[in-house]
């Protein structure tokens, strides 16, 4: 299980897979995204739900759609 004196962080978003330990994960919501401290545990990662533990945080996310391109972090060139 995970450390219940951390912080529990829980939101509707999207996070940028592949989520790892002992990196930081980036979580997309609301127009905006969250990079964490790094990743102790990935506790659960299913179409409904995805928790993990962080340096200082559990994190509960509802995943959420988002376009391809925003969840890899990089744009992509518009030829007109």
């Amino acid at each position: 299980m995970f450390n219940t004196k951390k912080k529990i962080v829980s939101l509707n978003g999207t996070v940028a897979m592949p989520l790892k330990t002992k990196e930081r994960a980036i979580i997309y919501f609301d127009g905006g995204k969250i990079k964490t401290s790094l990743v102790v545990s990935i506790i659960e990662i299913s179409k409904d739900l995805i928790v993990f533990e962080t340096l200082n945080s559990v994190y509960r996310v509802i995943p959420e759609f988002m376009p391809e391109t925003r969840v890899m972090d990089r744009t992509i060139p518009v030829c007109a």
